[in-house]
Parts: structure tokens; C-alpha cells; sequence
């Protein structure tokens, strides 16, 4: 009855997972939206006019990409319960490297909510001064584009695992695990490469569509099917 129990609960994370899966996708979409109508090709002064005279709205929609850490902090945790009677130390790597993708992406917050401060005082301050403020902003972007990518790469080394727990365990369909998988590698190496050769960003961001398949899928997966019943661990 016990181990009934156990079952029980673990497809109950998986499906967790599933539905975190959809939401840290459609949140961060939405954050995106949220500022993309402001944030326009332009230079730093045409920016920051901008930026001001919709300051609050842009705070919300960074404030909504935050709230993507919490959920993926919740994704991250609900992988490592349906996946940790699979094997534990693997279920316990994967968390860890998700747990550093989340500090990561909350310093890549936080420099984004000190770059709303530098665009407003760009907005009120004279000649000489806004020139060290678009320098200042120029670092402060340099800064948040390497924290991003950065927790991109930790974000791939923890998917990397549990897709090959959901492999190697036969949990979910083997051709969602191996997409994952792929997927994964592939946005560790694109993140990499932006680092070494950032000239190459928009090139490389095209790696994370692979992944958003993956998450995608696998989350409605997970969400209506749950994990493989006939699958030799559940059985075990």
C-alpha cells in the first residue's frame, strides 16, 4: 500500500512538472511582450524616453520574467520528486544545476530592474551625463546578457540529466526524451558560443527553439499522460 502510495505521488510531480513545463514557457513569453512594445530598435536617449514614459509597465512585465523563476523553481523541484526513486544522486545533480540556472536568472532580474533606473535617469539628466549613463547601460547590458547566458548553461546541464533519467527509465516516449536531450546540448553550446563570439547572438538564439519544442510537448505529455506505467522502475 505503501509503494502504491509512493507511485501515487510521484505521477503526481510528473504531472506538476508538466504544467510548470507550459507556464515557465508562456510566462516569460508574456514578460517579453510586455516590453517589447517599448523596448525598440533605437538609440539610448529614444530608449530611455520611452522606458519613462512607461516605466510602470515596463516594471510589470520584468516583474512577470521574475515570477518565471518560481516557476521554475517549481519545475526543478517536482523533475527531482518524479524522478528521484530512478536514481537519486542523477535526480540530485540535475536540481543542482537547476538551482544555479534560477540564482543566475534572478542577478539577470535584478540587472534588468537596474537598467530601468539608469533609462530614467538618462530621461531627466543633461548632455554630459547621459553619456556616462549609455556607458553605464551598455555595461550593465553586457553584464545581463552573460548572467542569462550563463543560467542558460546551467539550466541545459540540469535538463540534460533529467531527459536522460526520462530515457534511460523509459518515463515518457523515447523520441520527447531524446528531442530533450538534444535540445538541451544544443542550447549549451549555443550558449557557450554566444560568450566566446557574442557577434553570432541572433544566429545562436535560434537553439532554443529545439528546446521550447521539447518543453512543450514534454509538458503536455506529462501533464495528460503522466509517467509510463509499464515502465520498469515504476514496476520495480
Amino acid at each position: 500500500m505503501e509503494e502504491l502510495n509512493d507511485r501515487i505521488a510521484q505521477n503526481k510531480y510528473a504531472r506538476m512538472a508538466g504544467l510548470m513545463y507550459l507556464l515557465v514557457i508562456a510566462v516569460f513569453v508574456t514578460g517579453l511582450f510586455l516590453r517589447s512594445g517599448i523596448e525598440k530598435s533605437g538609440n539610448f536617449i529614444d530608449s530611455s524616453h520611452r522606458i519613462a514614459s512607461s516605466e510602470h509597465l515596463y516594471r510589470i512585465g520584468v516583474s512577470v520574467q521574475l515570477s518565471t523563476m518560481l516557476l521554475a523553481l517549481w519545475l526543478a523541484i517536482s523533475l527531482y520528486v518524479a524522478l528521484r526513486p530512478a536514481n537519486r544522486n542523477l535526480a540530485l545533480a540535475a536540481l543542482s544545476f537547476r538551482l544555479g540556472e534560477i540564482v543566475l536568472g534572478a542577478m539577470w532580474i535584478v540587472l534588468q530592474f537596474l537598467s530601468v533606473s539608469v533609462h530614467i535617469a538618462a530621461d531627466h539628466a543633461g548632455t554630459f551625463n547621459v553619456g556616462l549613463l549609455s556607458e553605464l547601460s551598455g555595461l550593465i547590458f553586457q553584464a545581463s546578457a552573460n548572467s542569462l547566458n550563463v543560467s542558460a548553461i546551467f539550466m541545459g546541464m540540469g535538463s540534460t540529466i533529467f531527459f536522460y533519467l526520462f530515457l534511460r527509465f523509459g518515463y515518457i516516449p523515447r523520441v520527447l526524451s531524446g528531442l530533450g536531450i538534444f535540445a538541451s546540448l544544443l542550447v549549451i553550446a549555443a550558449c557557450f558560443g554566444k560568450l566566446v563570439f557574442p557577434e553570432y547572438t541572433s544566429i545562436l538564439d535560434l537553439a532554443f527553439i529545439p528546446m521550447g519544442l521539447s518543453e512543450v510537448t514534454t509538458g503536455f505529455w506529462l501533464m495528460v499522460k503522466g509517467l509510463n506505467h509499464e515502465s520498469p522502475a515504476l514496476k520495480a
